[in-house]
C-alpha cells in the first residue's frame, strides 16, 4: 500500500508545553480515480499512521488534514473516522459553510484526535481574493481550526 504523494509529518511543541503533532496529505484526485477505490485504500493507511502514532504518543494533540480530494460523507472519509479516533473540525455544520473546492465542494479536510474535542473553538473556510481561491492561485479554499486551551 502507498500514498499518491507522501503524508509529511511535523512535531511541535508549544512554549506551554502542550506538543502537537500535523500530518498533512493530498490523496489522488477524482480525475485519476473516480470510482474512489484507490483514495479509499490511501485514506486507510493514512487512518492507521495516525492511529498507530496516537497510541504511542497518548496525551498529544494530532492533526490529520489536507486535499483528500472526497466528499464528508464518502467511504474514504468515513474510514479515516474509523472507530471515532479522529473528528472532523467540521464535524456538525453544513458543508456549504465549509466548501474549499470551487465553492461546490468540500474536499479538504482537518482532522483531529477525539480527545481533544473539547478544545476546539471554531473551524472555518479561509479564502483568498475569490471565494473560489485559497491564499494564492489554487483552485481551492482553506480550512482553518483554532483549538483553545486553558492555562
Amino acid at each position: 500500500k502507498r500514498i499518491a504523494r507522501e503524508l509529511l509529518q511535523a512535531e511541535i511543541t508549544l512554549n506551554n508545553g502542550l506538543e502537537l503533532t500535523v500530518f498533512v496529505t493530498h490523496l489522488v484526485s477524482k480525475a485519476t480515480d473516480p470510482v474512489g477505490d484507490r483514495r479509499l485504500e490511501e485514506a486507510k493507511l493514512c487512518q492507521q499512521i495516525v492511529a498507530d502514532y496516537i497510541a504511542a504518543n497518548p496525551g498529544r494533540l494530532v492533526i490529520l488534514g489536507g486535499d483528500l480530494n472526497d466528499y464528508p460523507d464518502s467511504a474514504p472519509m468515513q474510514a479515516i473516522e474509523k472507530d471515532g479516533l479522529l473528528v472532523r473540525s467540521t464535524e456538525g455544520m453544513d458543508p456549504a459553510d465549509y466548501y474549499t473546492w470551487q465553492n461546490s465542494a468540500a474536499f479538504d479536510h482537518l482532522y483531529y484526535n477525539a480527545t481533544f474535542r473539547q478544545h476546539l473553538e471554531k473551524s472555518e473556510r479561509v479564502c483568498g481574493t475569490s471565494a473560489y481561491s485559497g491564499y494564492s492561485d489554487s483552485d481551492h479554499c482553506a480550512l482553518k481550526a483554532v483549538y483553545r486551551f486553558d492555562e
